[in-house]
């Protein structure tokens, strides 16, 4: 799926994909900027967002990465959900809705 951030913004992508108890991945671009959520039934696999500056490889930087990427509104966006799991572990144990709850509190 394919669209823009003006329309489907990120966290609600990210609450169909958990909704749905689904895995994939979330591709952003923001005026050149480049982001992306890898995500296995409600655990983050793994974030890359700029202010990051690449992979987010610890519990921390994933979670400022994800909280940037909630925040844009602008942009487009591509939602690959796969019908099977990824073939990677969830190593960081980080709950993907909370991270969509808690990043909307801060935003109001």
């Amino acid at each position: 799926m394919r669209g823009k951030l003006d329309v489907l913004p990120v966290h609600a992508l990210l609450r169909f994909a958990l909704r749905e108890d689904r895995s994939g991945v979330l591709e952003l671009e923001r005026g050149g900027q480049h982001g992306r959520i890898a995500f296995q039934h409600g655990w983050v696999l793994e974030a890359i967002s700029p202010a990051v500056r690449g992979r987010a490889v610890d519990r921390l930087s994933t979670e400022q990465a994800l909280a940037e990427l909630i925040g844009w509104t602008t942009g487009e966006f591509s939602l690959d959900l796969m019908m099977q799991d990824c073939a990677r572990e969830v190593a960081l144990e980080i709950d993907l809705s909370r991270l969509v709850r808690e990043a909307l509190i801060a935003r109001a």
